[in-house]
């Protein structure tokens, strides 16, 4: 019954990926009403997200105070960043570790269908999930509400089937491995790709490694006769090909960094302290919508770009609970935790994933369980 709820409630603050519109100070609201008591208790990970709570707000007043735009306008806009909060609820006592692994299993094969359902229909113009963002034209790349989900599920996945060999967590693993392949990112599908080999010699060793390699190399082969993996393939190809990368001084990134770095900022100190996220129709929001139909977008820049938005201090703290959970000790049933936090982090430069909207609710059940296997256990 726990498992059922832990899932209905966890659905309805991914708003199923987008598929319905709960507003985010609601969800924010249940989860700190329901977890009051556990954000009086001691944790690892609380002095950061507290602090963070804290950066947020005050973000929101010098959004007011360097570009006008009004303060609770600003706070709205940050709900989803403070999702971390759930944090507090996954560490509920009520919830054991089985708990929260069985809820990333059934999460995971719910996002994979999802995405691959979407994915399918989107040249049809049939959007189930309306917030589903897509992109360089003919090449589909969709991204749902709290997507990170399947990076993580497929690094569970993997874990588990290494160590059981259940068929189910490969099936996971694979699909996962396949939908993140459809996002069409090279950086997340070559980082997928060397943490997921990392973890099997880690776990399985170098030379069950070079043992599998033919049996690999054959399959590979064979994926790469169908032709949704040639299209996306070739589209990769393409970008890379058409001089979209860092090496172009003209490629659409770097001019942003230059505008953000020598333009944009009234002064270091709103270089410092953000200059808040847009909301509304304010002048500060107008001036961000022109900045995006140019192509100058600060959540490609990941962690990096958030920080010019809701200022260094914040982005700090979330780089601080990611390495802190990224160097955990685990046992081998969870090298999955912290393999998840390295790749989130070390992506999440290049990448919007570490930020993406929705994304802050896998990374609360994915702290809350390294609380619940290692810090718990200490004290």
């Amino acid at each position: 019954m726990i498992q059922v709820y832990l899932l209905i409630v966890t659905l309805a603050a991914l708003r199923v990926w987008g598929a319905i519109d709960i507003p985010g100070f609601l969800i924010l609201a249940f989860y700190l009403l329901s977890s009051i008591k556990n954000i009086k208790r001691k944790s690892v990970f609380k002095p950061f997200i507290l602090l963070l709570i804290l950066f947020l707000v005050v973000s929101a007043f010098t959004s007011k105070y360097f570009r006008g735009q009004d303060i609770y306008a600003t706070l709205r806009q940050t709900s989803p960043y403070m999702m971390i909060c759930g944090y507090f609820y996954y560490m509920d006592k009520k919830f054991s570790v089985c708990n929260l692994e069985y809820l990333i299993y059934v999460l995971t094969i719910i996002f994979d269908f999802s995405y691959i359902l979407q994915y399918l229909l989107y040249p049809y113009g049939i959007a189930i999930f309306p917030d589903a963002e897509t992109e360089y034209g003919t090449d589909v790349r969709l991204r749902l509400y709290g997507q990170n989900i399947c990076s993580l599920g497929m690094m569970f996945a993997f874990n588990k089937w290494l160590l059981t060999n259940k068929k189910k967590y490969i099936f996971v693993a694979v699909t996962s491995f396949f939908v993140i392949f459809l996002w069409g990112f090279r950086t997340l599908f070559a980082a997928s790709s060397l943490f997921l080999l990392l973890m099997y010699c880690k776990i399985k060793g170098i030379k069950s490694l070079l043992a599998f390699t033919p049996i690999f190399i054959i399959l590979l082969i064979l994926a790469f006769q169908i032709p949704i993996v040639q299209d996306k393939v070739m589209a990769m190809i393409e970008r890379q090909s058409t001089n979209q990368s860092f090496g172009d001084k003209d490629y659409i990134r770097n001019l942003c960094i230059n505008y953000y770095l020598f333009e944009h900022f009234k002064s270091g100190w709103e270089m410092f302290w953000g200059s808040g996220i847009p909301s509304g129709e304010s002048d500060y929001s107008n001036l961000m919508d022109f900045l995006g139909r140019k192509g100058f977008h600060w959540n490609d820049m990941g962690l990096w770009g958030l920080s010019w938005i809701i200022g260094v201090p914040s982005v700090l703290l979330m780089i601080g609970y990611g390495i802190k959970a990224s160097l955990v000790k685990m046992t081998r049933e969870y090298f999955y935790l912290p393999y998840w936090f390295l790749f989130s982090l070390l992506t999440g430069f290049t990448t919007a994933e570490y930020i993406r909207i929705g994304n802050f609710i896998p990374q609360a059940i994915a702290l809350a369980l390294i609380y619940k296997l290692t810090f718990k256990e200490k004290r």
